[in-house]
C-alpha cells in the first residue's frame, strides 16, 4: 500500500548582525573572502554610521560562525557591537510514501479494502508529522503461496462395426490434451441388422471405451 502525505514542521531561524561605526585607524578585515558567510540583505543608515547586515540561518547553524570581524567601509572602521536574533516560525512539507502488505484469502477489491486502512497517522525519524491517506490506484495483488491437487482425467472414445467383442481390437491407451490415457472400462453394443435382399448379415458390436488419467493442478493458497 502506497500512502502519501504533505503535513509537516520544522521552525527557521533569522539572525539580524549590527554593525555600529567606531573611529577609523585600525586593520580592515577582508570581507571578500569566498569562504566568508554572505548576508541577504544589507541596511545602511549613514547618519548614525551604522551598518546592519542580515543573515538568514537554519536552526542548525551556530551564529558564532558568522563573520563578525573589523571591516573598513568609505574610511570608516566598523565594528560588531550586537547580534540581534529573530525567530521565523515557518512550516516545511514533504512528500512520504509508505508501503503495507496485508494478507488475504481473497482478491477481491472489497476484500482487501476491509483489511486496509484508509488512514494512518504518522511521525518521521527526522520530527515530520501528518496523516497518511489510502491510494486506492496503487493497491496491487501478488500470490501469497501455491498448492497442487490431483484430479482424475477421463475420456470416452466409440469404436463401431466390430465383428466380435475382442479387446485385442481396442487402443490400450489414447492421448488426450497431452496426456497419455489408458484403457479402464469397455461397454459392449449390438447391432443386429439385415440388407435390402432380406438376409440376415450377422451381429456387429460398438466398443465404448473409457480411458483414464490424472492431472496435478495448482491453486493460490491466498
Amino acid at each position: 500500500m502506497s500512502v502519501k502525505n504533505k503535513i509537516l514542521s520544522l521552525t527557521a531561524s533569522l539572525l539580524l548582525l549590527t554593525m555600529l561605526t567606531l573611529p577609523a585607524g585600525a586593520v580592515s578585515l577582508d570581507v571578500t573572502d569566498p569562504d566568508a558567510m554572505l548576508p541577504v540583505d544589507i541596511i545602511l543608515d549613514q547618519d548614525n554610521k551604522e551598518i546592519r547586515k542580515v543573515y538568514d540561518l537554519s536552526p542548525n547553524t551556530d551564529p558564532s560562525t558568522l563573520p563578525m570581524g573589523q571591516f573598513e567601509r568609505d574610511g570608516l572602521l566598523y565594528d560588531c557591537t550586537d547580534v540581534l536574533r529573530e525567530v521565523i516560525i515557518g512550516s516545511e512539507t514533504q512528500v512520504i510514501t509508505q508501503e503495507e502488505k496485508v494478507d488475504s484469502d481473497k482478491k477481491d477489491m472489497d476484500t482487501i479494502l476491509s483489511l486496509l486502512p484508509q488512514e494512518k497517522e504518522v511521525t518521521t525519524e527526522e520530527g515530520f508529522t501528518g496523516t497518511l491517506t489510502l491510494d486506492l490506484d496503487s493497491i496491487k495483488t501478488e500470490a501469497a503461496g501455491y498448492g497442487s491437487s490431483t484430479q482424475p482425467v477421463t475420456a470416452t472414445r466409440t469404436y463401431p462395426n466390430l465383428a466380435n467383442q475382442d479387446l485385442n481390437h481396442l487402443p490400450k491407451s489414447i492421448t488426450e490434451g497431452g496426456r497419455t490415457l489408458t484403457l479402464q472400462d469397455v461397454q459392449w453394443q449390438t447391432d443386429n441388422t439385415y440388407n435390402a435382399d432380406d438376409y440376415e448379415i450377422g451381429d456387429r458390436f460398438t466398443a465404448v471405451c473409457t480411458y483414464g488419467g490424472s492431472k496435478t493442478v495448482s491453486y493460490v493458497t491466498g
